[in-house]
């Protein structure tokens, strides 16, 4: 049986686990990292003591991710999904045939040259597992914009942050890291 400490007690005022997936899966599957690649050192520079990863030797599972939650004021978030589908595997090959030539290359770069003309085809960005254990660990969410299954709703059940971070401050303002729980229903 796991104990969670008082929101205002626990270790960690930002915490994410992030997961590399392959760039041919399109900007939201990319979103997965790139949150946490891009806040960790704004937050650690405001004085946060975060934990945040996507460097695969830093997954956490079973009761770890739980009682990883439950030390953490705040985690981040993206919707879960992808945002190109490729059936026929032909835009993986394309990809890796680009970074073959051009190994500098960035997702943008890649995003711009190669998947670009498929991005956003299909919706399937969609609520998470991790979302519903982040609650669950009333753990505060700050997660990029987004519909979230319909399920999730901003300001209710987390803080909204813009992909631009141009709202980071207003919503650090509002974060677990000064007090705040979100209401739960």
């Amino acid at each position: 049986r796991l104990n969670w400490t008082q929101v205002d007690e626990r270790p960690i005022d930002v915490g994410y686990r992030g997961s590399r997936q392959p760039w041919h899966f399109g900007r939201l599957a990319f979103e997965k990292t790139e949150i946490g690649d891009r806040l960790a050192p704004l937050l650690s520079s405001r004085g946060l003591r975060c934990d945040i990863s996507s460097r695969p030797e830093d997954r956490i599972i079973g009761d770890a991710w739980l009682s990883f939650l439950g030390r953490c004021k705040g985690v981040l978030g993206v919707e879960s999904g992808a945002s190109v589908f490729d059936p026929s595997g032909e835009l993986a090959r394309r990809c890796a045939e680009y970074c073959a030539v051009r190994p500098r290359a960035d997702f943008e770069e890649v995003e711009r040259d190669v998947l670009q003309s498929h991005e956003g085809r299909v919706s399937y960005a969609q609520v998470a597992p991790r979302h519903f254990e982040a609650a669950a660990c009333r753990a505060v969410q700050v997660l990029y914009e987004g519909r979230y299954s319909g399920i999730f709703v901003p300001d209710r059940h987390y803080l909204s942050l813009r992909r631009d971070l141009s709202n980071l401050d207003e919503v650090l303002a509002r974060a677990p890291v000064r007090g705040m729980i979100l209401e739960r229903d």
